[in-house]
């Protein structure tokens, strides 16, 4: 395993890491990513690569995304846990995508997925069920803009009763939701991307894509404590000043 910081993030549960400070998970060239604790790999398409620490790939908000070759995970009864390291752009009309699991179009699908920056600069977290229907809920506080922060969601089983989550903000608890009854559905997602939520066709050329940075990504096939959650922002802080 390739993750070495000082306190250590937490493994338990760590099924894909991509951080782009590591030069295992990138090279500094090409269009792959790669994963510390798998095999997985991601494809680049638009972003764009910053080499000084923090290093981070860049995205124009307008599709720019890595899409991750391990698909969606979390259509299942799969609890879990997603955390991002990324920075937004001050002026948005739409809410940006961090990480997304669902379809090419993503929005109207059943058992889709995104994890993102809202309009007003909080976090937000919404998991698509039956009949456009589903859970929704946002942090309370604003992320800055051009700032680097540490964004993380923790959620239960797709087919709990209720589905439940929290969103945290570097490290610490911001908001949380429940839906009322089983999550619902039958489609099944197909792809996972970091950055965008839906390709460049919907809805109406327009992506709900991050115009940002990203640094880290760490997926997890647990739920995190609110203790774990803040080890890891500890664990990284360092790297952006925080």
């Amino acid at each position: 395993m390739a993750l070495n910081h000082s306190p250590k993030l937490i493994t338990n549960g760590l099924v894909h890491a991509y951080d782009f400070e590591n030069i295992l998970s990138y090279t500094g060239s090409g269009s792959t990513v790669n994963s510390l604790v798998s095999n997985a790999t991601g494809t680049t398409t638009g972003t764009s690569f910053n080499s000084t620490s923090p290093k981070s790939f860049s995205f124009g908000g307008d599709g720019d995304n890595i899409n991750l070759s391990h698909g969606p995970i979390f259509n299942s009864a799969l609890a879990g846990t997603i955390i991002v390291w990324a920075d937004q752009d001050s002026t948005k009309t739409q809410i940006q995508a961090l990480y997304q699991e669902g379809n090419a179009n993503g929005l109207g699908h059943e058992k889709e997925f995104h994890f993102h920056v809202n309009t007003n600069d909080t976090l937000g977290f919404f998991a698509e069920s039956a009949n456009g229907t589903g859970l929704s809920f946002n942090g309370s506080t604003a992320t800055t803009a051009n700032t680097f922060f540490c964004g993380a969601v923790s959620f239960t089983g797709f087919t709990s009763s209720p589905m439940s989550g929290k969103i945290y903000l570097n490290g610490v608890l911001d908001g949380s939701g429940s839906l009322d009854s089983t999550y619902a559905g039958t489609d099944t997602p197909t792809i996972s991307k970091i950055g965008s939520m839906h390709d460049t066709s919907f809805p109406s050329g327009n992506p709900r894509a991050l115009k940002g940075k990203v640094a880290a990504v760490y997926i997890y096939n647990r739920q995190l404590t609110d203790t774990e959650i803040f080890k890891n922002f500890i664990a990284l802080r360092g790297r952006f000043g925080l």
